[in-house]
């Protein structure tokens, strides 16, 4: 299955309630974006982090992202 089209991770999902809405939430090999997509789609803001520049570019344009490749 394509790391694109992976559902969010059951425990992030369970958690979601417990992260601060204020303030930029880090997404540490955010890879192609699953977890960073549900924490915007939540109005949170995410900065995205993954060593794959094409991954991160299919975050290009969400609201509340931003992309870091490093």
């Amino acid at each position: 299955m394509p790391l694109a089209s992976l559902p969010p991770s059951p425990w992030i999902c369970r958690h979601l309630h417990r992260l601060p809405r204020q303030g930029v939430i880090l997404d540490l090999a955010a890879g192609s974006g699953r977890h960073t997509r549900l924490l915007a789609e939540s109005g949170r803001q995410v900065l995205a982090v993954d060593r794959d520049g094409e991954a991160l570019a299919g975050l290009a344009g969400i609201a509340g992202v931003t992309c870091l490749e490093a």
